[in-house]
């Protein structure tokens, strides 16, 4: 007789029972979030069935998972232990008497959790609503999204995007409206006009869907209040029916007890199975990651990125284990102190590792005042402009010149035949030719620059090596920023390793231009060029 385990009534298994058997003990539950006693950061979710641990000591995911990070075993361990304590183990044998069909082995929990609270403790008499086996969650209806998809010449958000934009083509427009479906509101007199961003996970389910206001400068809208001009098309069609005096529909009814939210699920999240080759890039609103796309190229090409959205900044230790086996780019919001940046490297340093995503997070915006995001970055140029920078990113090896030096004497022979106006004003001004040895240095500090080089140093002295700034970067921010954004090549290969010298740091011309192009791209090759680095 041999006796084997289903994986899939396995991950039935309340994870409340689980966790039972594991030792933790249910504290209170808000909404549909269970948390637990002495232990901080840890969720379980019973209406999904999984679990969650925000400090990042037991990962997250299903049973099979819980009982992984807890028991410090692998996938089939965890899969006997729970057979072994559910009492899930079936038997097969060649005497079909013997035999009981897998269809017919209910499930029968070893301790009914609603019959007998004192077994989780007093704490749990608190605990609202009704835990057991998991509830189907409820998503969009098809119908609803598409009803979305049109109206797009009075659409707030492309039609900003058209003015602002002034060469994006109709066909890279059109085309990313289809990838992320964007759709619009329309007989609305609050919304009208309004764009849509709908969540739609890899199985094509729709979890939700966004309302968002635009200004013509393609900025979310506001109230007289201040706040921002953002809903959810759930929360229109409830507010309708029930000022109209009729009966929701029975998927609207249960989306309010069961409905996907948020952040469950990417923007952009249904495009991960159609561009597996595609680095990802992470951005908080969907906005910006339709103007990446736009300014980026479309996602054909894999070497581009494919952009996603978070939704919102503190979604993104929910939503990055989605990334799972890819490689991610994260290009965090400009925020007072550089918050917003430690704050993501720290959700990276925490999460990645756990669920197999190479991350990296872009400083591109580290040091920049007040509120702006990778959108605002690229805006100051035209597409064109920017994609014509795209292709002088790789520049060519080139063996070193041959330059042959001429002596003063030569030079004064030849200027009369080649530079007549330059030799004729070397006759009257008496200026004498010399050699490139008789020039002093161009790096001759004095005393004061050197001065100012110490205290430039000394204002990271005593932080700690991760807060520490790349000072290389610093420099070259420096010099863009006196550049206005815009590099000239010749001039970065001449002037680079001078400023930077001055600095302290020794770099070649080569070496000092790649750092250039890597700071004036990053979003494009920051996953490259930290792993070369």
């Amino acid at each position: 007789m041999q006796r084997r385990f289903d994986v899939a009534k396995l991950r039935s298994i309340p994870i409340l029972e689980v966790f039972r058997m594991l030792g933790e003990v249910p504290l209170r539950q808000s909404g549909k979030v269970v948390t637990f006693k002495g232990s901080d950061g840890l969720r379980a979710y019973p209406y999904t069935n999984s679990y969650y641990c925000f400090a990042g000591k037991r990962g997250a995911g299903d049973v099979i998972s819980l009982v992984v990070n807890y028991l410090k075993t692998d996938f089939v361990g965890a899969c006997q232990w729970l057979a072994d304590t559910f009492n899930m183990w079936e038997y097969s044998s060649n005497d079909k008497k013997s035999y009981q069909p897998r269809s017919k082995r209910a499930y029968k929990p070893a301790l009914n959790i609603e019959s007998n609270p004192q077994a989780y403790g007093e704490s749990l008499a608190g605990l609202r609503g009704e835990f057991g086996s998991p509830q189907a969650i409820t998503y969009y209806p098809a119908a609803i999204l598409k009803a979305t998809q049109k109206g797009y010449e009075s659409n707030s958000f492309v039609q900003a995007c058209q003015n602002v934009i002034p060469d994006v083509s109709h066909e890279d427009l059109q085309r990313v409206i289809e990838l992320y479906q964007i759709g619009t509101v329309l007989n609305n007199k609050l919304w009208s006009g309004a764009a849509t961003f709908p969540a739609i996970d890899r199985e094509g389910r729709c979890h939700t869907i966004q309302i968002k206001q635009f200004t013509a400068d393609l900025h979310t809208a506001k109230w007289d209040d201040g706040s921002q001009k953002v809903s959810f098309i759930h929360s229109l069609l409830i507010k309708h029916y029930k000022s109209s005096g009729k009966q929701l529909p029975k998927w609207l009814s249960d989306y309010q007890t069961t409905g996907a939210k948020l952040s469950y699920c990417l923007f952009g999240e249904h495009l991960l199975p159609l561009y597996p080759e595609n680095i990802v890039g992470i951005v908080e609103a969907p906005k910006t990651a339709v103007i990446g796309t736009l300014y980026e190229g479309l996602s054909d090409n894999p070497d581009n990125i494919l952009w996603l959205a978070t939704w919102a900044k503190g979604y993104l230790k929910k939503l990055l284990p989605n990334l799972k086996g890819r490689n991610v780019i994260l290009f965090p919001d400009a925020s007072p102190d550089n918050v917003t940046y430690y704050e993501w490297q720290a959700i990276a340093d925490e999460v990645a590792d756990l669920h197999g995503i190479n991350v990296i997070v872009s400083d591109m915006l580290c040091g920049i005042e007040g509120k702006e995001d990778i959108a605002d970055f690229l805006l100051r140029k035209s597409i064109s402009v920017y994609r014509r920078g795209q292709q002088a990113e790789q520049i060519p090896e080139q063996p070193p010149e041959q330059v042959t030096e001429q002596l003063p004497e030569q030079v004064t022979e030849q200027l009369p035949e080649q530079l007549p106006e330059i030799a004729a004003l070397i006759s009257v001004l008496g200026l004498e030719i010399i050699t490139g040895e008789e020039i002093k240095p161009f790096i001759d500090f004095e005393q004061e620059e050197k001065q100012r080089i110490k205290e430039f140093w000394q204002q990271y002295e005593g932080l700690p090596e991760q807060t520490k700034p790349n000072p290389e970067i610093l420099i070259v921010q420096k010099m863009l920023k006196a550049w206005g954004g815009e590099m000239d090549l010749q001039q970065a290969r001449i002037e680079l390793p001078v400023r930077l010298r001055q600095y302290g740091i020794e770099a070649s011309a080569d070496s000092a231009l790649q750092l250039a192009v890597k700071e004036r791209y990053i979003y494009k090759h920051a996953f490259k060029y930290s792993l070369a680095g």
